[in-house]
C-alpha cells in the first residue's frame, strides 16, 4: 500500500492509518503493482550497526538519566500506537526486563485463558465466497511475561488451533502435514478448495526442499480477510507484533512473520485463475504463472528476507528482547529503502555485464524478468526487493528455462542462504 498523503510504502497490510504522517486509511492507495492484483510487500531491511545500540552505556550519569526520561516518552508512544493500530519501535527502549519475568512462565497447561484481540475488529464468525473465519491479526497483549522464543510459539499454537474450529478435516490434515514437515509453526487453509490446498503444499516443499537453510523463520501462512479495498493476492509480512509482555515496557515481545492470503482471491477459483492468467499473459508476471504460484513470489520475498539476515548476522527475531528494540526497528522502517535488495541485484547485472558481454541497461535487466520486477513505490522509487521476488517466481516456474537475469539473481540469493 501507498499513503497518498506523504508517498511511503506500507507493509504491515493490517494499518487503519499510515505509521509515518498518521493519515486515515482513507487516504491509502495501492502501488502500480495492484492493477493485476499482485502482491504488495517489499521488505528491504538496512540494520543499525550494533555499536549504535552500544553507545548508550557509555554516556555519564546524567546523560543516561536523561535517556531514561525520553525511554518513558517512547512506552508511552508504544502502547499508544499498538492500541491505534500502529507500531513504533524506539532505539532508546533498552531496558531491563521486569523481575517478574524471573518467576513467570507461560504454562498452556494451566486453567489460565490468554484473551486474543483482533487487531482489526475480526470475530471469526464471517465465512462464506472470498471470507474466511480465520483471523489472521489476533494479538496478545501484556497477558503474561515472555521468556524464551518457545513461549512465543505456545502462543502462534495456541492461536492457530482457535483458528481451525470450523475447518473440514481434509484440510486441517493438511496444514498438519505443513507443519510437520517443512517446520512452519502454524498454517491456517480452512475453507479453501482442497486441491488448491495441496498445491499449495507443493509450493512449501519446494521452498523448503530446494533451502533447507531457510527453515525456521517464517511462523505462519493463513488465510486472511485484509482491508476493505485492498486488491492484492498475497503478502509476506516479515514483522507482526503478536504478543507483548505484561511490562512497563511491554518487552519482551512475540513477532510473526508470516505470509498472508487475501480470502477474496484464495477462497474465489475463478478470481483467482484469472488474475494469474491475465498477469502471465501480459507479461506482469513471468510466463506460465499460476494460481498457486503467486504464493512462490512470496517465498521470494522471504528467501530475500532470510538472505538479508543472514548477511547482518540476524537469527532471529521471533522473540525480541529490549537490546534487540533497535534493530527490529530498522528492519521494519527500512524495508523501503532496498539497500541489501539492491547490493544483490547489481552484483548479478556485473556478471550479466562481464561475464556475458550484456548491453541492457540496470533497469532494463530487471524489466527483462516481468513488468512487475520493476515496480515502484508511491514517491516513484523503484522496490528492488520485487525483483528478487520476480527472479525467484520465474526460477521457479521455468527453471534453467527462466530469463539470464532471472537466473544471475538466484545465484546471487543462493550465496547467502
Amino acid at each position: 500500500m501507498i499513503c497518498k498523503n506523504c508517498g511511503k510504502e506500507l507493509h504491515d497490510t493490517t494499518l487503519l492509518s499510515c505509521p509515518y504522517c498518521n493519515n486515515s486509511l482513507q487516504n491509502l492507495e495501492f502501488s502500480s503493482a495492484d492493477v493485476v492484483n499482485t502482491p504488495v510487500v517489499d521488505n528491504n531491511p538496512v540494520i543499525v550497526k550494533e555499536e549504535n545500540v552500544k553507545k548508550e552505556f557509555d554516556y555519564n550519569i546524567i546523560i543516561i538519566f536523561v535517556i531514561l526520561i525520553i525511554l518513558s516518552g517512547s512506552v508511552f508512544i508504544f502502547v499508544q500506537a499498538i492500541n491505534g493500530n500502529l507500531f513504533y519501535f524506539s532505539t532508546n527502549e533498552i531496558v531491563e526486563e521486569s523481575n517478574q519475568a524471573i518467576n513467570e512462565v507461560l504454562d498452556t497447561t494451566t486453567e489460565k485463558e490468554y484473551q486474543a484481540v483482533s487487531k482489526s475488529g475480526q470475530d471469526g464468525t464471517a465465512t462464506g465466497v472470498g471470507v474466511t473465519s480465520v483471523v489472521y491479526d489476533n494479538q496478545y497483549l501484556e497477558q503474561t511475561i515472555l521468556k524464551s522464543k518457545d513461549d512465543v510459539m505456545k502462543f502462534i499454537s495456541l492461536d492457530g488451533s482457535n483458528n481451525r474450529r470450523k475447518c473440514m478435516q481434509e484440510i486441517l490434515n493438511i496444514e498438519k502435514n505443513i507443519e510437520t514437515n517443512y517446520g512452519i509453526l502454524s498454517v491456517n487453509l480452512c475453507e479453501m478448495d482442497i486441491e488448491f490446498a495441496r498445491e499449495l503444499e507443493s509450493v512449501t516443499a519446494y521452498i523448503y526442499n530446494n533451502y533447507p537453510s531457510a527453515r525456521g523463520r517464517i511462523t505462519n501462512i493463513t488465510l486472511a480477510n485484509v482491508e476493505e479495498g485492498a486488491s492484492y493476492m498475497a503478502a509476506f509480512m516479515p514483522i507482526f507484533t503478536f504478543v507483548t509482555s505484561n511490562t512497563s515496557s511491554l518487552y519482551p515481545l512475540g513477532i510473526k512473520t508470516q505470509i498472508i492470503l487475501n480470502a477474496k482471491y484464495f477462497l474465489n477459483n475463478k478470481k483467482i485463475e484469472s488474475s494469474a492468467s491475465y498477469g502471465a499473459k501480459s507479461g506482469y508476471f513471468p510466463k506460465g504463472a499460476t494460481r498457486s504460484s503467486t504464493v512462490a513470489h512470496e517465498f521470494g520475498h522471504y528467501l530475500s528476507y532470510v538472505a538479508m539476515m543472514n548477511y547482518y548476522k540476524i537469527d532471529n527475531l521471533t522473540f525480541v528482547r529490549p537490546n534487540n528494540a533497535a534493530v527490529m526497528m530498522n528492519v521494519y522502517e527500512d524495508f523501503d529503502v532496498g539497500s541489501f535488495s539492491n547490493k544483490l541485484i547489481k552484483s548479478a547485472y556485473n556478471k550479466y555485464l562481464n561475464n556475458y558481454g550484456g548491453n541492457l541497461s540496470y533497469d532494463d535487466f530487471r524489466a527483462s524478468i516481468s513488468k512487475y520486477a520493476i515496480a515502484k513505490d508511491g514517491t516513484g522509487a523503484y522496490i528492488y526487493d520485487e525483483t528478487i521476488a520476480e527472479a525467484f517466481h520465474d526460477y521457479y516456474l521455468n527453471g534453467d528455462n527462466a530469463v539470464l537475469a532471472s537466473i544471475l539473481i538466484m545465484e546471487e540469493l543462493m550465496t547467502y542462504l
